[in-house]
């Protein structure tokens, strides 16, 4: 996991405004060139996050940038060029050179659920059965791999990020697609719903909602200084999941106590092991839409 100067015992962050809507980064797109320049400018106006793979195979750095294509996901190399694959893994690699300085030059605006619950950087006060809750929904989608089936590292990494995006009810997720997409292409986070068996739709950008969602994102970007993204022609999309079950899990992770408590009070003894008799991921759907 990251450890950042003067951070080793820092658990909390700041809470974050009221306005401040949750961001969970694509880990495919904090692997691009563009990923430390967001976090930069956009953890300063939303609550941004990453899941844990990301840092497990940010610790492993040194075997990546030797072996940038292990990074990509099955689907994209099958589906693109050797010579779209070939400048990914380049950009890959310089991604990786990049993090590994920014994350030992001080602290950044990222929240995150570590190994254990006393190794999250949270926003504070959350409730720490939120950990618990993700936990689960992480090890479901484990669960529902194919027998003998080994997914890529890609796809572990989309796994947490999806599973954030569910327990972080009001979230969404900032991915992109590649510069050879075609428009009605999905980003590589969706094609990774296809191993859950989560269904997901393309939005119109006449729909009232996607157009107000796309008009906010957009002033966003162009107050954060980052309008040249969107004219440099980098593919930004969302995608949002809408999980049916998510008040049931709250239901039956039961909290230790009924005030929020802070994570370093807790550990993993605190909770016993919870069994859910259904389908966390049933009735599961995505929604996703490219920026203008």
């Amino acid at each position: 996991m990251p450890v950042f100067p003067a951070m080793t015992e820092r658990l909390h962050c700041d809470r974050p405004k009221p306005q401040r809507r949750v961001c969970i980064l694509d880990p495919m797109l904090a692997f691009s060139r563009y990923g430390l320049m967001l976090v930069k400018h956009l953890g300063t106006v939303l609550e941004l996050w990453v899941g844990r793979e990301f840092w497990h195979l940010l610790d492993a750095a040194e075997l990546y940038s030797q072996r940038p294509e292990l990074l990509l996901p099955q689907h994209f190399v099958a589906y693109y060029s050797p010579e779209v694959v070939q400048a990914a893994t380049q950009e890959i690699r310089m991604a990786i050179a990049t993090w590994k300085q920014a994350r030992f030059a001080g602290p950044m605006p990222l929240f995150w659920f570590g190994d254990r619950p006393w190794e999250s950087v949270l926003p504070t006060p959350i409730h720490a059965n939120l950990f618990w809750q993700w936990e689960a929904l992480a090890r479901s989608l484990d669960g529902q791999f194919q027998h003998g089936t080994v997914p890529d590292l890609a796809t572990l990494a989309f796994r947490d990020a999806i599973a954030l995006a569910a327990v972080l009810e009001s979230a969404f997720i900032l991915t992109y697609q590649p510069a050879n997409a075609e428009i009605f292409e999905p980003p590589e986070i969706c094609h990774s719903l296809d191993c859950w068996q989560i269904p997901y739709q393309l939005l119109p950008s006449h729909n009232a909602a996607v157009a107000a969602e796309q008009d906010w994102l957009s002033h966003l970007l162009m107050q954060q200084g980052l309008a040249k993204l969107l004219w440099a022609n980098v593919h930004l999309s969302v995608l949002h999941l809408l999980l049916p079950s998510a008040q049931a899990i709250q239901a039956q992770i039961q909290p230790v106590q009924a005030a929020n408590i802070q994570v370093t009070n807790l550990d993993s003894e605190s909770y016993s092991s919870h069994t859910f008799e259904a389908d966390l991921w049933q009735g599961s759907q995505g929604f996703w839409y490219s920026m203008p």
